[in-house]
This record gives C-alpha cells, structure tokens and sequence, in this order.
C-alpha cells in the first residue's frame, strides 16, 4: 500500500487526484476548495489522530493495540495522509503492524510551504506549517523514523521534480497494470489544472520535460 504524505501544501492533494484518475483503489475524501487541498483518508486520519491523542495524554502503548487490527483491515492501494509527518511514530505503529508499505513523500522548499499556509486565510490557526523552522524539524524526525525503519520511500520535490517521468514509474513499479497512455491523458489533465498556479510541465508519452 502506497502512503502519500508530506508536511502539506507540498502536492500530496494533486498526488491523491492524480491516483483516483488513474483508478487506483485509493481511499479518498472530499477535497477542500477553499483551501485548494483535501483527500485525505478517512481510515487513516482516524487511526492516527487517536494514536496522537493517546500520547498527548501520556498513556501506555497498550491503549492503543487495540488499532493493529484497524491498521491492517485498511484495504486501499493508496492512502493519502499528512499526519504521519506531523506525528511520526504514526508511521512506526503502521509498519510495526503490516510491512506492505512504500511511502511517497512530497516535500517542498520550507518557506514556500509557510507562505502557501499563509495565502489562505482559514488556514491561518498557527500550526507548524507557519514556521520553516518548525517544518524542518518535523520532517527530519519522520525521515530518520523511516530510514530508521527501512520504509521503502520516493522523495518528490514539489513542483520541480513533478513530472510524469518522475511519478510515473513509481506507480507502474508498484502496480503494473497501469497503462502509460492512459496515465499520460488523466496526468496533463490534473497538471493543467495546476499549471496557472505554478511551472508543472504537461507530459506526453515521450514525456518531454
């Protein structure tokens, strides 16, 4: 099962979309306009915001064993969720409980991710997004987690490195029955979406970049 996450406003939404229209079997919520983001997995964000709280009030790892039969009755290709950066030993319950995972991580330059924060204003509530320091902290935490861990991961810096000749050869590994030409019709069609908003380059199969 593919992860996507990443410390947010990094692409991961655009990743999520991207895998609904190539018909991955991905557990996909609702997206948010206002806040141009969204998709986020319903199982997953449950799952990890009680392991979140069950730390924040100190208790035991017994309390929350109860979630390794929730981890591994998630039956999706593909999640998408950004709490596994914000908390990582999310990740380190998740792959202590089903070894199937491979991460895609977006990452993005720290302070364009505080000012994409910023421009929208119901995003406002101070959160680590707001401070590139902060946000530097909390993805070297979940990195070394992960390599500690040896989580098979594919690091993508947004927007530079989102090109089809770059994701797609993730996904063809992880699912061969994905057909590049299909793929490369739904791909200049989410990425046409986002081209007014910043340079991502629409790919045809020769996926000239």
């Amino acid at each position: 099962m593919i992860i996507i996450t990443g410390p947010g406003r990094c692409g991961t939404s655009m990743m999520a979309e991207l895998c609904y229209h190539w018909k991955l079997n991905i557990d996909i919520g609702p997206r948010l306009a206002l806040l141009d983001a969204g998709y986020e997995s319903a199982q997953s964000m449950i799952i990890n915001q009680s392991f979140v709280k069950h730390y924040h009030l100190k208790l035991s790892l017994d309390h929350v064993e109860y979630h390794k039969e929730k981890i591994q009755a998630v039956n999706f290709e593909v999640i998408k969720d950004p709490q596994f950066v914000v908390y990582s030993p999310c990740i380190e319950h998740w792959w202590g409980w089903r070894q199937d995972l491979v991460i895609l991580y977006m990452t993005r330059d720290y302070k364009e991710i505080a000012k994409s924060q910023k421009r929208h204003p119901e995003m406002n509530t101070p959160t680590y997004r707001c401070f590139p320091e902060l946000i530097k902290e909390k993805e070297k935490e979940f990195l070394n987690v992960v390599d500690k861990l040896g989580i098979p991961l594919q690091s993508v810096m947004y927007p530079d490195q989102v090109k089809f000749s770059w994701i797609f050869p993730f996904f063809k590994k992880q699912f061969p029955r994905l057909k590049e030409n299909e793929c490369t019709i739904a791909w200049n069609e989410v990425v046409r979406l986002q081209a007014s908003k910043l340079d991502l380059k629409q790919s045809d199969s020769t996926h000239q970049e």
